[in-house]
């Protein structure tokens, strides 16, 4: 068991339900913007969110993928969790196909948050909630 440290938990959300985690886009010339992404291990992309969302917040343009989504258009977007003080710069996607998925469990979710993203932190879950910590921003205390 793990205990000490930041943590972001949340209960599972949507129908099906699913895990999912909250970040903040950030951007020099636009206000922060806080989206909910479904935390999916099976994808290789740190983010798959809204084309808007990318072409609006992206540092720099970046490659095009092709999918089982459909094609991506890359992007580069900052990234921050706060209550983790956690910060990234990281290759991003904009998919109309993956938001379309993602919505249908819950119209909150803006995108997809990818196993790139996610094995920068620790993160589990339990028949609750999914939840991540950042062992860098505390060492977490580990007891058994």
């Amino acid at each position: 068991m793990i205990a000490g440290g930041a943590w972001q938990r949340n209960p599972y959300k949507g129908r099906p339900e699913r895990p999912w985690i909250r970040v903040r886009i950030l951007h020099p010339a636009r206000p922060p913007l806080d989206i909910d992404l479904i935390a999916d291990t099976g994808s290789p992309c740190a983010l798959i969110v809204d084309p808007l969302i990318l072409r609006s917040y992206k540092l720099k343009d970046g490659p095009r993928a092709n999918s089982n989504l459909g094609t991506l258009d890359g992007g580069v977007l900052h990234v921050a969790i706060p209550e983790l003080v956690f910060e990234a710069t990281l290759p991003s996607f904009g998919g109309s196909n993956a938001v379309e998925t993602a919505r249908r469990s819950s119209s909150e979710f803006a995108g997809i948050a990818g196993l790139t993203l996610l094995r920068m932190m620790q993160y589990g879950g339990n028949g609750h909630s999914f939840w991540l910590t950042n062992p860098q921003s505390e060492a977490p205390v580990i007891f058994s």
